[in-house]
């Protein structure tokens, strides 16, 4: 049985990691669409954040900000 605990939790670690980056390329993706090329300071800050609440908050202010500038403000 703790095999199989630890081949879960591998399974519920590689879907969260694959969730996370499906949320960075939305974000990236949104950014370019709305203001063409997106810096690569804003490139990486994005790629740092490991939090699928703070992606999906991103999300909204991509959204809501009229300049890239104001992303992380």
């Amino acid at each position: 049985q703790d095999l199989i605990e630890i081949g879960r939790q591998e399974g519920r670690q590689e879907g969260l990691q694959e969730g996370l980056g499906m949320l960075r390329a939305t974000s990236l993706r949104l950014l370019q669409e709305k203001f063409g090329e997106v810096p690569e300071a804003v490139v990486v800050r994005i790629e740092e954040i490991s939090s699928a609440k703070e992606l999906e908050a991103l999300l909204v202010q991509v959204l809501r900000v009229v300049s890239i500038d104001d992303l992380f403000e």
